[in-house]
Parts: C-alpha cells; sequence; structure tokens
C-alpha cells in the first residue's frame, strides 16, 4: 500500500500502518542519538502513542513522528547525561545487530586482530593499532574492565594480549564475527556463554579506535544472536 493512500484512512490506521513502514527507520534514529536499543525503542513506542492521542491528523505524519522521536530522545539524552556522569567507567552504546554486510577495511582489521592476539604476537598487535588510538572499555561497575580509555598502541597491545591470556586462563574462549552497528563486530564466548563483544574503528588500514563492551546488561540483547 502507498503511502499517498494511506491520507485518506483513520489515523489510527495511518499510525498503524506507518508503524510498519517506518518503524525500524525511527527506531534507528533513536538508537543514534541514544546508544541504546531498549531506550530507542521506548522512545518509538512513546512516540506513537502521543500521536494515538491527538485530535487533529497530521498534514504529513512521517515528518511528525520523526519530530516527536527527535525531540522525546533529546528529553531522554537530558536525563541520562546526569547519570552518566556517575556511571563507572567509559560509557559505550548497546550492540546493534544489523543486516548489512560488514565494511571490507574493519573485517580486514579484525581478521588480523584476532590473529595477533591468538598467536600472542605483540608486534603484530603493535602494528595494527595508529599512532593515536585509543581502546574504550565498558562494564558499567559490574564486571571487570578498565575505568579510563587505554591509549597508544604499545599499551594497548599489551593490555589486550594480558586479558586474552587471562580469560584463556579462565576457560575455553571462541569468536564469532557478526555484522553490528553497520559494521563488523566480534563476540566473544568463555565457556559457551557471552563474555564481551569487540568493535573498531578504522582509517587507512589502521585501528583508530576500539570499543569492547563487557557490560552484561548492554550485552543482553546480543546473548540470542550469539547462540
Amino acid at each position: 500500500m502507498s503511502k499517498r493512500h494511506l491520507e485518506n484512512r483513520s489515523l489510527e490506521d495511518k499510525i498503524l500502518e506507518y508503524r510498519s513502514l517506518e518503524y525500524l527507520t525511527l527506531e534507528n534514529l533513536a538508537y543514534r542519538m541514544l546508544g541504546s536499543v531498549a531506550d530507542a525503542q521506548d522512545v518509538v513506542q512513546e512516540a506513537s502513542l502521543k500521536v494515538f492521542k491527538l485530535d487533529k491528523q497530521p498534514r504529513n505524519l512521517q515528518a511528525y513522528l520523526f519530530r516527536v522521536v527527535t525531540n522525546l530522545a533529546l528529553d531522554r539524552l537530558r536525563h541520562e547525561k546526569a547519570m552518566r556522569a556517575h556511571y563507572h567507567g567509559p560509557w559505550l552504546p548497546e550492540p546493534l545487530p544489523t543486516d548489512q554486510i560488514p565494511l571490507a577495511e574493519q573485517k580486514k582489521l579484525l581478521d588480523k586482530l584476532i590473529l595477533a592476539v591468538a598467536e600472542e604476537d605483540l608486534h603484530a598487535l603493535v602494528s595494527l593499532f595508529s599512532d593515536d588510538a585509543v581502546a574504550y572499555t565498558d562494564g558499567g561497575g559490574i564486571v571487570s574492565a578498565a575505568i579510563r580509555p587505554i591509549t597508544g598502541p604499545q599499551r594497548i597491545a599489551q593490555v589486550m594480549l594480558h586479558l586474552a591470556r587471562r580469560a584463556e586462563i579462565e576457560g575455553a574462549i571462541s569468536y564469532r564475527e557478526v555484522a553490528l552497528n553497520g559494521g563488523v563486530g566480534l563476540l566473544i564466548h568463555q565457556n559457551g556463554e557471552l563474555h564481551s563483544c569487540v568493535q573498531l574503528d578504522g582509517e587507512e588500514g589502521y585501528i583508530t579506535r576500539l570499543y569492547v563492551m563487557r557490560n552484561p546488561e548492554k550485552l543482553a540483547g546480543m546473548v540470542t544472536l550469539s547462540g
């Protein structure tokens, strides 16, 4: 059914139809602003309820919904800003599964990263990072993670090898590459349980940013995907 045909339908029918057509787009918009899948879903749901209560039909329902979602997300961001000031360590957004084909450069860098860690090759690992590389880990104060960003290729590489060795001592480790946040990500399992999620940014053949999500609350949405 075309969007033009929706103009002659009831507001309730139009909202239901638009939710089918635009829900993922609205949710992606909210997620990009909030960095939380659950918060994005809540915002879109709240926006839909607000429109249901209108007495007059918006002239452009799509534009109206986008504006409402944006405003609701901004309100939530202002509230979250105060909360994140007291967050334990770096705050990272939740991993979001996508259907997009991973970026070739990201995948190549991630494959090299996995190999260097597996072979415990410090030199190879250091060579993958740009001079101004930064690594962020998010444990949310629930599990162990660095409470400050890790800077510099040498330091990042040393920390990664140390964590990898410790993880292997604690249990069997396995990896799985998945499409996340429009790029490629790595799910790490320990003894069959989801342990962490790794994503990266690359530029000119080097890793510029490394993101390690360990917060189990933010990894909850990845459990089904990782199974």
